[in-house]
Formats: C-alpha cells, sequence, structure tokens
C-alpha cells in the first residue's frame, strides 16, 4: 500500500491545469542527489557544515562532563568534609538523601530543561535558546563553584542540569536536522560518543586532583566546565539557526523522567545501610542491556540513508521492521524523477 499522494507541492493556473512547483522539484533532485553521494563526497562537500556540527559535539561533552562530576565531587574527601555529616569512626560522608536529591533531582531538573528548551525553540527559534541556556550553565557553575552549603551546591546544580537538559535536546536535534543522509547516522551517533568524552574526561580531573587537601579539589572540576561552556559559546554565536524547530521532546522526556525514577532508586541499592550492592549493581545494569539489546534487535527500524519525507511514508504505510533497509518508497521514486527531469534524462522507475 503506498502513501497518497501529497498535493501541498500542486499550483493551478487560471485555465485550471495542473502544474508541479519548481521549487519541489528541485527539492526532490537534490533528495536524489543525497541519496548517492559518499560519505567521503559529503564530509567534502560542506565543510562549514561540520564545524557547526562539531560545535554541538563540543556542547555535549559539557552535558557529559556536568553528569559525571555531581557523583565525583561528592566522594572526594575535602567536599565530605565541608558538606558532610561526620561519622563515629571520625570519617565524613553525604547522606544518602542529599545523594539521592542531587542525582534525581538533576535529572528532573534535566526533564525540564529538556521540555521547555523545544518549546521555547518552536517559539523563537533555535539559537536564542540555546544561548540562553548557554547564559544559564556558566552562571550557575559559578553559584556551584562559591557554595557555602549543601543547599547552595544543591540549587547551583539543579538550575545547571535545566541547561544540560536543554544542550541534550536541542544539540542532538540540530544534528540530526541539518546532518546530510549519508552520514546523518554517524554524527547522531558522534552525539552519544561526546557525551561520553565529557565524563572521561572528568574522571581523570577527579583522578589527579582529589587528593588535594584544598577546596579545589572539587571547585576543578566545577570550574573546568567554564572552559568548555567558553569555547561552546563562541561557535553558538557564530553558528546559522537550525532549518528544523521541532524536537523530539516527547520521546526525550519519556526516557529522561524513568532515569529520573532510576537515580533516586540507585543510591539506595549502592549504599551501605541499605541494598548495599556496592560493585555488584552491575549485574542490575547487565541484566536491563540484554533485555534491551534482544528489543532493539527485533523492534527498531534501519533509518539508514532515509530522508524525513521516506521515514514517514514507511511509518505511515506501516512497513514491517525487517523490510525498511529494501523498501521502495513513493519519495524515492519521486526523487529519481525530478532529479531526471532536472538533469534532462529520462527516469527508469522503480517497482514498490
Amino acid at each position: 500500500m503506498e502513501k497518497p499522494e501529497s498535493t501541498a507541492h500542486v499550483e493551478r493556473s487560471d485555465s485550471k491545469t495542473i502544474h508541479v512547483s519548481p521549487d519541489h522539484t528541485r527539492g526532490h533532485a537534490i533528495q536524489h542527489q543525497e541519496h548517492n553521494r559518499t560519505y567521503l563526497q559529503t564530509l567534502r562537500r560542506d565543510p562549514w557544515l561540520l564545524l557547526w556540527i562539531g560545535v554541538m559535539l563540543w556542547t555535549l561533552i559539557v552535558r557529559g562532563f556536568e553528569n559525571q562530576s555531581s557523583g565525583s565531587v561528592i566522594s572526594i574527601p575535602v567536599f565530605k568534609e565541608r558538606f558532610g555529616k561526620q561519622l563515629d569512626d571520625g570519617s565524613y560522608f553525604i547522606e544518602t538523601s542529599w545523594q539521592s536529591a542531587l542525582s534525581g533531582g538533576s535529572n528532573g531538573a534535566a526533564i525540564f530543561g529538556a521540555w521547555a528548551s523545544s518549546y521555547f525553540a518552536d517559539l523563537i527559534g533555535f539559537k536564542p535558546v540555546i544561548l540562553i541556556a548557554a547564559a544559564i550553565n556558566i552562571g550557575s557553575v559559578g553559584v556551584e563553584f562559591a557554595s557555602t552549603s549543601i543547599e547552595m551546591f544543591f540549587a547551583g546544580k539543579m538550575v545547571n542540569f535545566v541547561a544540560v537538559g536543554a544542550f541534550q535536546n536541542l544539540c542532538t536535534a540540530y544534528v540530526a536536522d541539518v546532518s546530510p543522509l549519508a552520514i546523518r547516522s554517524t554524527t547522531i551517533g558522534f552525539c552519544n560518543l561526546a557525551q561520553c568524552i565529557g565524563p572521561f574526561i572528568s574522571a581523570i580531573l577527579s583522578n589527579f586532583s582529589s587528593q588535594w587537601e584544598t577546596n579545589w579539589s572539587w571547585q576543578s572540576l566545577i570550574v573546568a566546565q567554564w572552559g568548555f561552556a567558553g569555547v561552546a559559546l563562541i561557535g553558538q554565536l557564530l553558528m546559522p539557526e537550525s532549518p528544523v524547530y521541532l524536537t523530539l521532546a516527547i520521546s526525550i522526556s519519556i526516557s529522561s523522567a524513568v532515569n529520573t525514577t532510576w537515580s533516586f532508586v540507585a543510591p539506595y541499592m549502592f549504599n551501605p545501610g541499605y541494598g548495599n550492592l556496592k560493585a555488584k549493581i552491575g549485574f542490575v545494569y547487565g541484566a536491563f542491556m540484554v533485555i534491551f539489546a534482544v528489543l532493539a534487535f527485533l523492534f527498531v527500524p534501519e533509518t539508514r540513508m532515509r530522508s524525513y519525507e521516506e521515514l514517514d511514508e514507511l511509518f505511515m504505510n506501516k512497513v514491517p521492521t525487517r523490510q525498511f533497509r529494501t523498501y521502495v518508497t513513493l519519495a524515492e521514486r519521486r526523487a529519481e524523477e525530478a532529479y531526471a527531469i532536472e538533469n534532462g534524462l529520462k527516469g527508469t522507475g522503480k517497482e514498490v
């Protein structure tokens, strides 16, 4: 079953003769070209586009770094002595309730940031919203750095994660919007990689600074975010507006909601006096990942080298997951015909 042809590109003259819009034909011709470009051809074609994608990936490093530093600072001795409570043996410990609040609350703030950024980006544009998020990020890092109590640190952290949630939402959407078909799956994958680089850098810095006996042992992890944010801000000021404002806020918010619940529960499973699983908690994560891997293999469709128009058609026609790679869409046939018209060639056509 084929998706009914759209009439959005059809124009009527006074003689009631139906004409196809030249812009629509040109658009399909460009789409056909995108399908036939190789990976390297795409990379060479528009280096500026790669720069703006790089700016978004760099911004996502901030998200990963902040997420990791939240867990790292509460394990640093000087931080625990400054903001924690003393145990009977003389050591200091951040209360489990505060650990849970910092972990789960930050994810709740990120959910709000993801939703708010999507809503306002639709109203005023992508670029203004990400610049506002950058300003919030820079300011809230200052609050964390200057904290004199766990409550003040918590407040700064929550505000910061509003910006972090916005980054996660907007940066991934921007990369998906502007990436050509040949490299889109790779660049979206790099969004996740960038968020893994942040924790890696944070862990290295924490390894060197955690043994210092001054406040810089934990403040260095906080102030380092200004370095990432400052470089990202330069690119954000210069980058062009995203061609598509709408983002996938609903799916991101649902996954973030599940992650928030888990973030509140995990400290109680891990810490002594409660679940006391310690390193064994890895088996819990591993079991879930096995389940998710099987579900992904069975139910996640292949979207590589598919335009948004083609994906719409595939889902509207309820094409089985296994056929996403080989199914020839009406949009593809139109693109091939439009390319032939633009180049004075005869379209070959394909059977669906």
